[in-house]
This record gives C-alpha cells, sequence and structure tokens, in this order.
C-alpha cells in the first residue's frame, strides 16, 4: 500500500465528507479526483464507512500529537504564559484547516446514521484523551505550587471548553482582536485557578 496515496485518498475524502456530508459523497467522485480507477481505490478502502472512519482518526491523531508537541514545548512556561501558548496554538491549529474543521462540526452535529454509535464511541474516547493530556498542566503547576486548586479534572475541562468556544469565536469572527480577547481569557482563567 503506497502510504502517499492512502494520505491523498485521506486528504480528498476530507474535502468530500467536509462540504458534501457522508451521505452525499461518492467514493467514485473521491476516486475520479485523485485520477485512481476504482479497482484501485477499492484496495485501500472496502466502503464509505471505513474511509470516514480512517479520516476521523487520522485528524483525532493529528490533533492530539498537536496538542500533545505543545504541551511538552511549554512544559517550563509559567501557568498563565502555557495555558495561553496552548489554547492560541490549538485554536489556531484547528482553524488553519477549515476542511478539518468544517468536518469536526459534520461529526459533531450530523454524525452519520451508519456509524453514530462508532463514532462517537471515538469521540468520547478523542476527547478523554484530551482532558487526560490537559489535566497534565494543572498537575504540572499544582506541583510547582504555581496554584492551590487541586481539581485537575474540573480544570481540564474548564479550559477544554474555552479552547471550544474560542475556536468557535476564531472560526466565525476571524482574528481581529482574536490573540487579544483569548489572551485576557487565559489571564482571567489563571486569576481565578491560582487563588
Amino acid at each position: 500500500m503506497n502510504t502517499s496515496t492512502a494520505l491523498l485518498i485521506k486528504e480528498t475524502a476530507l474535502e468530500h465528507f467536509a462540504l458534501k456530508g457522508f451521505e452525499s459523497t461518492c467514493l467514485m467522485e473521491i476516486a475520479k479526483d485523485i485520477g485512481l480507477p476504482m479497482s484501485t481505490f477499492e484496495t485501500y478502502y472496502d466502503n464509505k464507512e471505513e474511509i470516514f472512519l480512517s479520516v476521523f482518526e487520522f485528524f483525532a491523531k493529528f490533533y492530539t500529537n498537536s496538542l500533545g508537541d505543545l504541551i511538552l514545548a511549554t512544559k517550563d512556561f509559567a501557568l498563565e504564559e502555557r495555558v495561553c501558548a496552548i489554547t492560541l496554538g490549538v485554536t489556531n491549529n484547528a482553524c488553519n484547516n477549515r476542511m478539518a474543521s468544517l468536518f469536526w462540526k459534520r461529526i459533531i452535529f450530523f454524525p452519520p446514521e451508519a456509524i453514530k454509535i462508532d463514532l462517537l464511541e471515538r469521540l468520547e474516547e478523542l476527547i478523554q484523551n484530551i482532558l487526560q493530556a490537559l489535566k497534565s498542566i494543572f498537575i504540572d503547576a499544582f506541583e510547582k505550587q504555581e496554584m492551590k486548586n487541586d481539581n485537575h479534572s474540573l480544570l481540564a475541562a474548564s479550559l477544554y471548553n474555552i479552547i471550544n468556544g474560542l475556536t468557535v469565536r476564531l472560526y466565525m469572527n476571524g482574528s481581529d482582536f482574536y490573540e487579544t480577547e483569548a489572551r485576557f481569557l487565559c489571564k482571567a482563567f489563571c486569576n481565578e485557578i491560582k487563588t
């Protein structure tokens, strides 16, 4: 299996699923856009459900790896600076790929009925992995005595919600004043949890 062809299929499928949704996407159109005969395409994926879940897993892995890289790169930052850097990094990554953002929106608001249960289970697992990664930020800050609040799970969930809200804000309203607003929100959040 050619990995560059597999990646091209995922990227093209992402665009189709993001723009048309699961039900309106046709595998023959994806194969045609790539220039692959359908017989070759079928050596990579047996059906639409399989490729959709593959695209989901690809971007879930990208998201968690990007988050992990941000957490590692900011390990020596003070809490407020770290929360801001991670928040800005995650939201910018999410909004810099509009197709991926649109794909995630479709998953959340319009999960395909044919794979809804499987997809929602995978989404819940992804969210748990994200929360666990975010929790490490607050465990580190608590150990460094930067904060007294030791409810790391609640803090991780709160930051996750802040990141989601800021991602929507950035996606819907563009980047004007975004960084100033995001930094203000991160500062207010960190000031509250330091006490």
